[in-house]
C-alpha cells in the first residue's frame, strides 16, 4: 500500500512540476514579447526623431544657403537633395519594416527573420548614407572656402568626418556581426 501512495504521489508531484514548468515558459515568453516590444518602441521613436532630425537639418541648410550672397552651387544643390531624399526615404522604409515586427503575433523564426531583413536594411542605409554624405561634405567645404573662417571649417571638417567614421565604422560592424549572429541562428532552426 506505501508503495502504491508513493507512486501517486510521485504522479502528482510530477504533473504539478510540468504545469509549474508550463507557466514559467508562459511567463518568460509575456516578459521576453514585453522587452521585444519596448525595445521596438524605443527603436520606432529613435527612427521618428532622426526622421524629423534630417527634414530640420534640410531647412536649416536652406535657410543657410539662402544667406549667402552667390547661393548654393549646382553641386552642392545635387548632394544635399540626394542625401536629404535617402535619408527620409531609409527613415521612412526603416519605419515600415519595423510595423512588420510583431513579436506577440509571430513565432521567433518568423521574428529573428523579420528582425534580420530590418537590420540589413539599415546596414545598407548606413552605406548609403555614408556614400552621399562624404560628397555632400566636400562640397559644402569647397562652398566655403573662401570664408575668413576657412581654417577653422578644415578643422571641423576633419574633425567630423574622422569623428563620423569611427563612429560609423563602429556602426556598421556591429550590426554586420549580428546579422551574421541571427542568419546562423535561422540556419540553425531550418536544420
Amino acid at each position: 500500500m506505501e508503495l502504491d501512495d508513493l507512486k501517486t504521489s510521485w504522479r502528482d508531484l510530477d504533473e504539478r512540476l510540468a504545469r509549474t514548468d508550463e507557466r514559467i515558459d508562459r511567463l518568460a515568453a509575456a516578459v521576453t514579447a514585453r522587452k521585444v516590444s519596448s525595445s521596438l518602441e524605443r527603436l520606432r521613436r529613435r527612427t521618428i526623431l532622426f526622421l524629423l532630425l534630417v527634414g530640420l537639418l534640410s531647412m536649416g541648410y536652406a535657410q543657410l544657403f539662402r544667406q549667402l550672397d552667390e547661393g548654393l552651387t549646382t553641386a552642392a544643390s545635387v548632394c544635399m537633395g540626394l542625401f536629404v531624399c535617402a535619408m527620409l526615404f531609409r527613415q521612412v522604409f526603416l519605419l515600415a519594416l519595423l510595423g512588420r515586427i510583431r513579436p506577440e503575433r509571430q513565432s521567433v523564426h518568423a521574428l529573428c527573420r523579420a528582425v534580420l531583413q530590418w537590420r540589413r536594411c539599415f546596414l545598407w542605409g548606413v552605406v548609403a548614407g555614408v556614400v552621399l554624405a562624404v560628397p555632400l561634405l566636400v562640397s559644402l567645404y569647397a562652398l566655403f572656402a573662401d570664408l575668413p573662417q576657412a581654417d577653422y571649417l578644415l578643422w571641423g571638417f576633419f574633425a567630423g568626418l574622422a569623428l563620423g567614421a569611427a563612429i560609423g565604422l563602429r556602426v556598421f560592424f556591429r550590426t554586420l556581426r549580428e546579422i551574421d549572429d541571427l542568419r546562423d541562428a535561422i540556419a540553425a532552426d531550418d536544420e
